[in-house]
C-alpha cells in the first residue's frame, strides 16, 4: 500500500486507516477462500491420516496401540501416536506422499496396514485423496506351549523344540521353520506372538544319562551281535512330531486362530542310538575329518542344526558317529587336504551303517564363467546366486573381474532344482548353459555329486512398471489387490516374477524387472491362491494384460482387478 507523505491532516489519516482496513479485510477473505478450497482431509500445512485400530476377532476398538507412520522411501524416519480409549489415531499436517502405516501393542501382533505375507497397502495423501476414518485390524497374538517329559514322567530339559508353519509363500503351500527354543528345567517350552495359521511342533532331545560308545570294539554293523555289544546307555530320543509320531507323515497340525492358546505336550521314549562308521581313504586324514548328519524333518527340508551326535575316532582310518535316531539324513563329510572335498549322501538310517566315500567323483563342485553381453568386464561385486525352488537351500558365489566364479564346497547344495540369478542391482541373466547339469529356463538340476560347469551371459538395464489397479465394475482405483507380473513359463522362471499390493489409491510399483515378455495381473483376495500352480493361475493369465519390458524401460499401466 502506498500513502502520501507530507501534511499530517485528519483527512489523510482517515484515508490511510480506510486503506489499511480494506487491505486487511481482503487478506482475511483470501485466507478464508484458500482454507475452504483445500481438499477434504487437508490442513493448512498438509493432510490428515486418521482411523480406528480394532481387534480382528471382536471388532472392538483398541486403546494404547502404538501406531507408526513413515514415508515409504524413508521408513526409518517414523512418527508415532498412541490410540485413545476409543481406539482412534490421527496424524495431522502430513505432506503429500505415500506412507507406510503399522500398529501393535502387547498381546497383539505388529502389523502393516492390510498386511498379507510381507506386503501391505501404503496410505497415499494428496489433492482429492481421503485418508481418514481408516479401519486398522490387528490380530491378537497366539501361543503354543507345552511340557516335555520322559517315559518316567520326569521333565526333559534342554530339548530342542522347533516350530514349523504350513502356509502359502510365494504362491506355493509349504512347511517352513518359524521359531526354535529349548525346554527349561521343568521341561516347559513356549512360543508366543504367533500369527493365525497351521503349525507343527517337533522335538529333538538326548537322555541326560546317555553314554555313546565308540565302535572300534564292535563287530561289523547290521548284525545282532553288534546291537548286543552296545552299552545299555547307548540310547537317544527319536525326533518326535506332535502328538508323538516319529514320521512326519503322521504329524498332527495345530490350527491356531487369532489369539488362541494351544497346549502341545510330549512324552519321549528312548531308542537304541545308531552309528555311522566312516572309513577314510588314508589313516592320517581322520584327524581333520568333519562329519555332520542333518535329519530330514519334513519332506524336502533338512534341519540346519544337527541332532545331538558324537563323533569319535575309532582307529586310524575310521570315524564313528553315534547318538543318531532312525530317520532320513543328509550326510556331509568334509575332508582336509590340498583342497577341501565335500562329500554328501542321502541316507535312510535304520541300522548301523558303514560309509566308504574315498576321494572320488562323489564330491560336488559347481563353478563357471560369467560374461557381459556387451563384451565388457563384469563390474565389481557381482554375485551368482543358486536358490532351491522347493526349499530354503541356497548359496552365492562372487564373480572375479575375469568372470570366473566357484561355489565353495562347504556351501552344501543337496540334489534338486535351483534357480540361477545375478544377485546384483541392475544386472540380469540373459542366457544360461551348463555342463554336468540339465538346464530348464533359468533353472538347473543338481545331482548332488560330480562337477557342474555353468556358462552365464549377463547384461545391465532392468526395467520398472508403475500402475493403478482399478475395479472391473466402475474403473475406480482399488486398494489391497495382489499385483503379479508373470513371465513366460513361470515354473522354470519363477525368479523373474514380481509382486506388489495396491496402495490406498490403487497404485503399485514393480521394480527390478528383467527385460522380456510378461502378463500383468491384479487379483482381488489373491493372497490365498496357490498361484505358482499352473492350473490355478491359467484362468487369470487368460484375462491378464500382455506386457513387453525393454532394457531400462519405464512404463505405466492400468490393470483391471479380477
Amino acid at each position: 500500500m502506498m500513502t502520501q507523505c507530507g501534511t499530517d491532516s485528519a483527512d489523510s489519516r482517515l484515508r490511510t486507516a480506510i486503506q489499511r482496513s480494506t487491505l486487511i479485510a481482503a487478506s482475511w477473505m483470501l485466507l478464508l477462500a484458500c482454507t475452504f478450497a483445500q481438499p477434504p482431509g487437508a490442513s493448512q500445512t498438509g493432510y490428515r491420516i486418521s482411523g480406528t485400530v480394532v481387534s480382528s476377532v471382536t471388532g472392538q476398538p483398541l486403546p494404547q496401540v502404538r501406531v507408526f507412520l513413515a514415508r515409504v522411501e524413508a521408513r526409518e524416519d517414523q512418527q508415532v501416536v498412541i490410540t485413545g480409549p476409543d481406539g482412534r489415531f490421527l496424524f495431522d499436517n502430513v505432506p503429500k506422499g505415500k506412507y507406510a502405516l503399522a500398529a501393535g501393542k502387547p498381546g497383539f501382533l505388529m502389523q502393516g496396514f492390510e498386511e498379507h505375507e510381507s506386503y501391505s497397502s501404503a496410505i497415499v495423501v494428496g489433492p482429492g485423496l481421503s485418508a481418514e476414518d481408516l479401519v486398522f485390524r490387528i490380530h491378537p497374538a497366539g501361543v503354543i506351549s507345552g511340557q516335555i517329559a520322559d517315559e518316567q514322567n520326569e521333565p526333559v530339559r534342554d530339548a530342542q523344540v522347533m516350530l514349523f508353519r504350513s502356509r502359502l509363500q510365494e504362491g506355493t503351500r509349504s512347511i517352513r521353520p518359524t521359531a526354535q527354543t529349548t525346554s527349561d528345567d521343568r521341561g516347559l517350552y513356549r512360543f508366543a506372538t504367533l500369527a493365525p495359521g497351521t503349525y507343527f511342533v517337533v522335538v529333538s532331545a538326548r537322555p541326560w544319562y546317555a553314554a555313546y560308545t565308540a565302535s572300534r570294539n564292535h563287530p561289523k554293523p547290521d548284525t545282532n551281535q553288534a546291537q548286543e555289544a552296545k552299552s545299555p546307555l547307548d540310547v537317544t530320543y527319536p525326533i518326535v512330531y506332535y502328538p508323538g509320531a516319529t514320521d512326519f507323515s503322521q504329524a498332527t497340525p495345530l490350527a491356531l486362530a487369532a489369539g488362541d492358546h494351544v497346549t502341545a505336550d510330549f512324552t519321549l521314549t528312548p531308542v537304541r542310538s545308531l552309528h555311522i562308521r566312516v572309513r577314510t581313504p588314508k589313516p592320517d586324514v581322520n584327524g581333520g575329518l568333519s562329519v555332520m548328519a542333518t535329519p530330514e524333518v519334513f519332506e524336502g527340508f533338512n534341519l540346519r542344526l544337527p541332532v545331538s551326535q558324537q563323533t569319535t575316532s575309532s582307529k586310524p582310518g575310521e570315524v564313528d558317529v553315534s547318538g543318531l535316531p532312525p530317520g532320513q539324513y543328509n550326510l556331509q563329510l568334509f575332508f582336509p587336504g590340498r583342497r577341501t572335498i565335500n562329500y554328501t549322501q542321502e541316507l535312510d538310517l535304520q541300522s548301523d551303517t558303514e560309509i566308504d566315500p574315498g576321494f572320488n567323483d562323489q564330491s560336488q563342485t559347481i563353478s563357471g564363467t560369467l560374461r557381459m553381453q556387451d563384451g565388457s568386464r563384469p563390474p565389481p561385486g557381482v554375485i551368482v546366486v543358486l536358490k532351491n525352488i522347493t526349499s530354503d537351500h541356497g548359496a552365492g558365489a562372487r564373480v572375479s573381474r575375469d568372470g570366473k566364479f566357484h561355489f565353495n564346497s562347504y556351501q552344501f547344495l543337496p540334489r534338486g532344482t535351483y534357480e540361477v540369478a545375478i544377485g546384483t542391482q541392475n544386472m540380469f541373466l540373459v542366457s544360461l548353459s551348463a555342463i554336468g547339469a540339465h538346464v530348464r529356463g533359468r533353472a538347473i538340476e543338481i545331482g548332488g555329486s560330480g562337477a557342474t560347469q555353468l556358462s552365464i551371459v549377463a547384461s545391465q538395464g532392468i526395467g520398472r512398471i508403475d500402475g493403478t489397479a482399478v475395479s472391473r465394475d466402475d474403473a475406480k482405483p482399488m486398494a489391497g489387490a495382489m499385483v503379479l507380473l508373470v513371465p513366460s513359463d513361470p515354473a522354470n522362471n519363477a525368479i523373474l516374477i514380481r509382486r506388489d499390493q495396491s496402495d490406498s489409491d490403487g497404485t503399485f510399483t514393480l521394480s527390478s524387472v528383467v527385460p522380456g515378455y510378461y502378463t500383468l495381473l491384479a487379483i482381488r483376495n489373491g493372497w490365498d491362491l496357490e498361484w505358482m500352480n499352473p492350473v490355478v493361475l491359467r484362468p487369470y493369465l487368460e484375462r491378464g494384460e500382455p506386457v513387453e519390458v525393454q532394457k531400462r524401460g519405464e512404463y505405466n499401466f492400468k490393470v483391471t482387478v479380477q
